[in-house]
């Protein structure tokens, strides 16, 4: 995993450009709402990444983001991970959340040292 420096509002940008869609699987997008919240969103993630709680990334290709994976949830001394996804309609059939995923498992599995993962989908969403 690589580390790369994100402009806020380029990723809220996304956000609001995906909204309607992120909507109907996720509560969050609602609530997510303008640069003050988003930034606030960015302080809680942070805080939480800080204490192995929870972590978020962005996905990004060739330097542009196209979406976010991440555990909403980290249970260190379970050894477990809830892993949370989306990834903007445009790239979707591309195999990027895949190659994503394996990335963040594996990076959990070295750093964390995680070996159970909880998956959260909708049962709705057979597209891909």
């Amino acid at each position: 995993m690589k580390t790369i420096q994100v402009d806020e509002h380029i990723t809220l940008k996304l956000v609001d450009h995906e909204r309607d869609s992120l909507s109907r699987w996720f509560s969050w997008p609602e609530r997510l709402k303008g640069i003050e919240n988003y930034s606030e969103y960015i302080k809680v993630t942070q805080f939480l990444y800080e204490r192995k709680l929870a972590a978020a990334y962005v996905i990004h290709v060739n330097k542009k983001v196209v979406g976010s994976i991440g555990f909403n949830q980290i249970d260190i001394e379970a050894q477990s991970a809830q892993l949370a996804f989306w990834l903007s309609e445009r790239f979707y059939g591309q195999g990027i959340m895949t190659r994503s995923c394996k990335a963040l498992i594996e990076h959990a599995v070295y750093y964390y040292s995680i070996y159970a993962f909880e998956v959260l989908v909708n049962s709705e969403n057979t597209k891909r």
